[in-house]
């Protein structure tokens, strides 16, 4: 027979054991959750040095880079990390698996990393599709630094090329001095949900009439925060800027599908700088809600110059924002075939007049003593 046990004895046993039994089931459960967390199998790492680039030796490393490339893509995701100084890419450089990919594939460089961009006016430098998330981050990318009339002097068509790619980010990257002619852009974002973030937009235009530094069609959404778009920049102690007689747009979006399928949602420009060199600084059409706030724009001084470019838009909101200085009477916001757009504390500076418009149903404008 068991000896019999006192009911305190008791009490106490299964009160050590249940205390016991707690900090037990604690330390199991955090093993579970680490065990459990979602850490992708193919965040693999791969560098284009392994495959035979050498950083500000002058020489092409294009076939490098797509090795380093193709080693991410294979094993269905990572990060291809670009080493300190300059490689030059002259050819297209190709992130298109056979099969679609649900990692992520990352270009990251150091903030130090330098791409110089060159494949021609009818070239693409970054070629993304069939992807989950395409990501570029903390890199550098410059294009030659040549006068107009040069025969490099469009960098490529598109420098930046992403098409059915779930999203796409581009994270404290800098664009240096970068050319493409008319229907051409530095970033071109197609039927992807694309979001630019903390970058530099420098001496980079995109040719006039339709050439863009961000180009967006028919993507799921745009979203361009905390960014600056600046006709010239200083780079390395040198002046780069492929500004022409008459650019573009910084920002063109045009939607296309319809509004509920795979056609652009949503477009969102926040506190962004844009200088005077492209003939319209954000250009939005076909899209239904547009929100714009927290902006300076310098508006262009020549015939076509204006600020934001909204045609066939169901609602947008702009506020929190500053237009100016022109030489001559140029508008802040041109706006044709809008049902509703809500204005609330703009300001305005030098020739820059408040707006015209056409076929607009609604307006509401607040806080904004200069908006006659």
């Amino acid at each position: 027979m068991c000896p019999l046990i006192p009911a305190f004895k008791v009490y106490q046993l299964i009160h050590i054991k249940l205390r016991y039994d707690m900090h037990i089931k604690k330390i199991l459960f955090i093993i579970i959750c680490f065990l459990f967390i979602p850490v992708s199998a193919f965040a693999i790492e791969s560098r284009p040095e392994d495959f035979g680039a050498i950083p500000n030796d002058g020489l092409d490393d294009s076939a490098a880079v797509q090795a380093a490339i193709n080693d991410v893509v294979a094993e269905g995701g990572g990060t291809i990390i670009f080493p300190s100084g300059k490689l030059n890419i002259t050819n297209v450089l190709r992130f298109l698996p056979t099969n679609y990919i649900g990692g992520e594939v990352k270009l990251q460089g150091n903030r130090g990393s330098i791409v110089e961009v060159s494949t021609g006016a009818s070239g693409i430098a970054f070629y993304a599709g069939n992807l989950n998330v395409f990501t570029i981050e903390d890199l550098i990318v410059v294009g030659k630094n040549v006068p107009e009339g040069d025969s490099q002097f469009y960098d490529a068509k598109y420098v930046v090329f992403t098409t059915f790619v779930q999203h796409t980010n581009i994270i404290r990257s800098q664009f240096y001095g970068l050319g493409v002619p008319s229907n051409g852009a530095v970033l071109y974002f197609g039927n992807t949900d694309a979001r630019v973030i903390d970058s530099q937009f420098d001496g980079s235009l995109g040719q006039y009439p339709e050439g863009a530094v961000i180009m967006a069609e028919d993507t799921r959404g745009l979203t361009v925060k905390r960014s600056s778009f600046i006709d010239y920049a200083n780079f390395h102690e040198g002046y780069i800027s492929k500004t022409t007689a008459f650019t573009g747009s910084w920002i063109k979006v045009k939607g296309g599908l319809p509004f509920g399928a795979n056609g652009i949602r949503r477009v969102v420009v926040e506190d962004c700088r844009f200088d005077e060199g492209a003939a319209t600084a954000v250009s939005i059409e076909n899209v239904p809600w547009v929100y714009l706030t927290g902006n300076s724009v310098n508006v262009n001084s020549a015939s076509p110059g204006k600020g934001i470019y909204l045609k066939d838009v169901e609602h947008a909101k702009i506020e929190q924002s500053w237009f100016g200085y022109t030489a001559q009477a140029r508008p802040a916001l041109d706006l044709t075939n809008v049902k509703a757009v809500e204005v609330v504390s703009l300001k305005f500076g030098g020739g820059v007049y408040f707006w015209k418009k056409q076929n607009v149903l609604s307006t509401s404008v607040r806080f904004c003593e200069q908006c006659r």
